[in-house]
């Protein structure tokens, strides 16, 4: 393998793929599961710092922290949302729906007009990423729906934030 794959932020990212992995076989909520995902967070939070400031910045490294985040977060997903399915109110998981809905119409709006996928790394999107993190950590507790009605509107504020972010740079730029 090339010296230039093997980086201190590409092993921070992989151990976030290998807990990925891992997670699938451990059970929900339990404590090993826990420690794992805490340690796949804490990697998520490190490795693009690192890659930065050690001046490791590649579009392998790129590549694999998105591969690494999407297992990361779709194991998780797996594993998480039958048990929030259950414990959640019904009326939680229509905003969840119009979420992601208003989500996937940016998206797609962003894709026809600017011809690639863009994610937004606005400072509500961010917000939004890290109390979906620590969601499963209040499960067990008596704060976990009042948690889940601020994270849907964070996560709802951040939609409109960039659809009307997105629309205002499509108009000033065309009116330039």
């Amino acid at each position: 393998m090339k010296k230039e794959y093997i980086t201190i932020p590409n092993i921070i990212t992989s151990i976030r793929l290998l807990g990925a992995i891992i997670l699938i076989f451990l059970k929900p909520l339990s404590i090993p599961f826990y420690i794992v995902y805490a340690i796949c967070g804490a990697s998520d939070a490190v490795d693009g710092f690192a890659a930065r400031k050690l001046g490791g910045v590649t579009e392998f490294g790129s590549k694999l922290d998105s591969v690494s985040d999407l297992a990361f977060f779709g194991i998780s997903l797996f594993k998480l949302l039958p048990i929030l399915y259950e414990i959640l109110p019904k009326m939680i998981w229509n905003f969840v729906a119009v979420v992601l809905v208003a989500r996937i119409i940016f998206y797609i709006i962003n894709y026809i007009h600017k011809k690639e996928l863009l994610a937004s790394h606005s400072y509500l999107n961010k917000a939004t990423t890290v109390m979906l993190f620590f969601l499963p950590f209040l499960i067990n507790t008596f704060l976990i729906e009042s948690y889940a009605w601020m994270l849907i509107g964070i996560a709802l504020v951040s939609v409109v934030y960039e659809f009307t972010f997105s629309l205002y740079r499509t108009f000033y730029k065309k009116k330039k």
